[in-house]
Order: C-alpha cells, then structure tokens, then sequence
C-alpha cells in the first residue's frame, strides 16, 4: 500500500456505523457535471497541476470514483462518509475537512484529491444532508414515470436524466443558465451553502406531503433548484482547487 494511502486512511477512518445501504449522491453523471463545470472554472495553472495528478481531465474522469470503491475492502468503512444526516449520522463535514487537510500538505495524494472531488457533490445533494427518520429519503417510497423507486433514486440521478444531456450538455447549459451567479456563489461561505441545501431539504418534505405523485410537475417544479445545487457544487469545487493548487 502506498504511504499517500495509508496517510489518507489514518486521515479518515472511522468506526463503523449504520447506514442505509443506497448512499450514492448525483449519480456518475451529476459527479461529471459538477467536476466539468469546476473544469471551466480552474486557473490554467491549478488544471496543469490537477491533470498532473489524476490524468489529463481525470477531474470529471475519477468524478465517481468514490462510490465506485465501496466494494474495495480497503474502504469497507466509506458509506459513513458521503452523508450527513439531520439530526445525526454520516461523517461527510469531517471527511470533506479531512481530505482538504491532507491535500494541503500533500496536494500531489491521488486518492484525498479523487474524495474531494466526489465529497464536494456529496454536500450539495439534498438527499445526503436530509433525515435521519428517513434514511436519507431511501425509505421515501414513489413511482417515478410509472417504476417504483424512492425519492433519494429521484434526486440522485432521475430529475437529471430526464432533462437528457450528456454531461458536457449538461455543464454548458448550467453554465449558460447561471454563469451570471457566479460571483454571488463564491462569496458564499461552506456553512452557508449548507444551510441553503438543508431548506431546500425542508422544501422537499414539505411538497412530497402534499405531492400527487405526477413526475412530470415533480421535475418542473424541482429542475431549477437541481440545476442551482449542481452549478454551486462545480463553482465550490473551482474554488476549493485554486486554492489549494495556487
């Protein structure tokens, strides 16, 4: 085992504990989309040393990776760390200040760079600050266009493939649609980009007690702030990368 990985273990370990056993946030498309975006956002000499890192465009390439290694019993301990419940579970605030420590001292550790990525969408997906009585929203049960699903399947991946874009598509028109925000965004702070994803966690439960099952509606009404917490994601991750790849 490399040291960088051991380094980033000992960084990020932590006792095991319950989790709902569907833990995936955005879907591999909605992780691409964040990390193209973040892409456009990059200096030129952040992208040189990011590509140095994880490939050329292995930004958006290893956007998943995360979810993907569960399975690898290295990281038999990992569902815990891409959630954060309300009131409590999860360990995504840790493992998110966690992984940036270890690149500030080593930006070149391939797997703290390739968490950070992933844990940075994780943050801004509503289905992974939601909860604790609902698991997240696994145990929202809905018919989406006539299948069975739940409402954590809807918001990680369902709404974005409906609209139909490649991820490149996708990160276009969110760019087109919101670049001017921009700004606005990066002076944000993380705590308050949180409290933004938590009421729209609050806005979601109060439409779904009220909600007559019609998918269609529930990607009007719901697209734009989809397309928002995806935009702010990229724009986060731009930033975050920046500073540390100065």
């Amino acid at each position: 085992m490399k040291k960088s990985r051991k380094n980033l273990l000992l960084a990020v370990l932590i006792a095991s504990m319950f989790c709902p056993s569907n833990v995936f946030a955005w879907g591999q498309r909605g992780h691409r989309i964040i990390a193209e975006v973040a892409y456009k956002h990059i200096t030129k000499r952040a992208i040189k040393k990011v590509d140095n890192v994880l490939g050329k465009h292995g930004l958006v390439y290893w956007a998943a990776w995360a979810d993907e290694i569960k399975s690898d019993t290295i990281y038999k301990e990992a569902s815990v760390w891409h959630y954060q419940d309300d009131p409590i579970g999860g360990e995504l605030f840790a493992r998110y200040d966690s992984v940036i420590a270890v690149l500030q001292q080593n930006p070149k550790d391939v797997d703290a760079l390739r968490f950070l990525v992933h844990f940075t969408g994780d943050r801004y997906c509503p289905c992974h600050l939601a909860k604790t009585s609902d698991a997240g929203m696994n145990t929202i049960k809905v018919k989406w266009f006539g299948s069975p699903t739940n409402m954590h399947s809807v918001w990680d991946d369902r709404i974005i493939e409906r609209e139909g874009y490649s991820y490149t598509e996708y990160a276009q028109m969110l760019e087109d649609q919101l670049g001017a925000q921009r700004k606005t965004l990066e002076k944000l702070t993380i705590e308050e980009a949180t409290e933004q994803t938590r009421e729209l966690v609050r806005q979601i439960s109060e439409y779904q007690d009220q909600w007559n099952g019609n998918s269609y509606k529930y990607v009007y009404d719901f697209k734009d702030e989809v397309h928002f917490q995806l935009y702010a994601a990229g724009i986060r991750l731009a930033q975050t990368l920046n500073s540390i790849y100065r």
